[in-house]
């Protein structure tokens, strides 16, 4: 049971991390948050733009809906795809520490 919560919060941890700060996702950032600075069209569009620019910018909005991914993966029993980011998390815990 604990060995699964572990699995759990470090995958969260680690997509989290993917989508807020890696460089995999930095056009994709960048690009909304240039889209959400310089929109000036309807305000529904507008509204929509600046939700999906704080979301891939904070790290709490990111985890809560990154939260829901894994537990929806998990509970449709996939929870061996978390295992990958679990360990890349691991690894980069690992890495910070012998700095």
């Amino acid at each position: 049971m604990w060995f699964d919560f572990v699995i759990f919060a470090l995958s969260i941890a680690c997509l989290t991390f993917i989508v807020t700060d890696s460089s995999i996702f930095k056009p994709l950032r960048e690009a909304i948050s240039d889209r959400n600075s310089k929109h000036n069209s309807i305000e529904v569009k507008r509204r929509f733009v600046y939700l999906l620019d704080s979301l891939i910018n904070c790290y709490f909005c990111t985890s809560i809906w990154v939260g829901f991914l894994v537990s929806y993966l998990m509970y449709i029993d996939i929870d061996w795809l978390m295992y990958p980011f679990a360990g890349a998390m691991m690894a980069k815990v690992i890495y910070k520490l012998q700095k």
